[in-house]
């Protein structure tokens, strides 16, 4: 357990509590917390939480350590790195940046959760240009944002030699 929020940079996040209250409905019923404030409401309680850079974390903290190589009896074969995201919105600017840095095609496994986004116009042009920056480009075929990102990213990945992003 890390009591840190996952972002592409170290900084802070806000989350925001989404209840049903405003509405007139039941207090106590709620949607949770996103980093998104679907509801839009001044009401609505935020969490600010310290963020870690994850591509760095995972540099330092997974990838600098070394895998037995030889199969034994317990796993019968190499090991597996796997990666299961649900970062609730935050995969957005996280992934393109596992990307930019290398750290993503490190994975044996991706799996993960691609949340709807706040603001689409300006989270798709915000990724465009990381891409573009790092010599990639996105898709622009799919129904939504979240479809084009995701047949992007698994563009990139398997033209790379990496693993594909399972979205679930």
């Amino acid at each position: 357990y890390l009591p840190y929020a996952i972002m592409d940079q170290v900084g802070e996040l806000t989350f925001y509590r989404n209840t049903n209250e405003e509405q007139g409905k039941d207090p106590n019923e709620e949607w949770g917390f996103s980093a998104n404030n679907w509801r839009k409401s001044t009401s609505a309680n935020k969490l600010v939480v310290q963020g870690v850079d994850f591509s760095a974390w995972l540099t330092k903290n997974v990838f600098s350590r070394s895998l037995p190589t030889k199969s034994s009896k317990v796993n019968h074969g190499s090991p597996t790195v796997m990666m299961k995201m649900d970062i609730e919105g935050a995969e957005w600017s996280v992934i393109p940046k596992l990307v930019t840095d290398g750290v993503i095609c490190k994975f044996d496994k991706l799996v993960g959760e691609m949340h709807p986004l706040g603001d689409a116009g300006l989270v798709h042009a915000n990724l465009m240009q990381r891409y573009a920056d790092s010599g990639y480009g996105l898709a622009n075929k799919g129904k939504d944002e979240r479809e084009r990102f995701s047949q992007s990213l698994n563009d990139i990945l398997s033209a790379s030699g990496c693993a594909i992003f399972e979205d679930f």
